[in-house]
């Protein structure tokens, strides 16, 4: 655990913008900093480990950042839910079940 924080720190911490006036970079890099947490963290409620939270975090714009963090409930795993995927499947399985009894 100390490591992903460790590791979350030390990628934050390379993203900050450079080359802004001080105050107007502690703020916006704070601001940054706590949204890219929120994303992170949220990325890593969904299933993801601490690293691939962090690349996945790290594919995204500022401003995909914070979108995402003020609504981080919306950020969802892709790919197909299971439920989804039992549904399709007894789908399939009374499709064939008809044809087989339709041959017959």
């Amino acid at each position: 655990m100390m490591r992903s924080i460790a590791t979350l720190t030390l990628t934050l911490l390379l993203i900050l913008p450079n080359g802004l006036p001080a105050a107007e970079t502690a703020s916006s890099g704070a601001a940054m900093v706590q949204a890219r947490t929120v994303v992170t963290e949220r990325l890593a409620s969904l299933g993801l480990t601490s690293e691939q939270a962090l690349e996945r975090a790290a594919l995204l714009s500022d401003q995909e950042i914070l979108d995402l963090a003020a609504q981080p409930d919306t950020l969802q795993m892709g790919g197909v839910h299971r439920e989804t995927a039992m549904v399709m499947v007894a789908i399939i399985m009374v499709v064939g079940i008809v044809a087989v009894v339709s041959l017959v």
